[in-house]
């Protein structure tokens, strides 16, 4: 489960850069925050399951 959240993430956040990029940033600015929100959360699951 993690892995596939962190997986998301990670293509939001090239999303984001790539309609950055495109000239987009309203909705690049809303991609990005949903992936670094997702990627927060990967890093809380792993460190759960290395402690648990």
């Amino acid at each position: 489960m993690g892995q596939v959240l962190g997986m998301i993430s990670a293509v939001l956040i090239l999303s984001a850069i790539y309609f950055r990029v495109g000239g987009q940033k309203n909705f690049s600015n809303g991609l990005f925050i949903v992936g670094i929100i997702g990627e927060l959360l990967f890093i809380a699951i792993m460190i759960m399951a290395i402690f648990d």
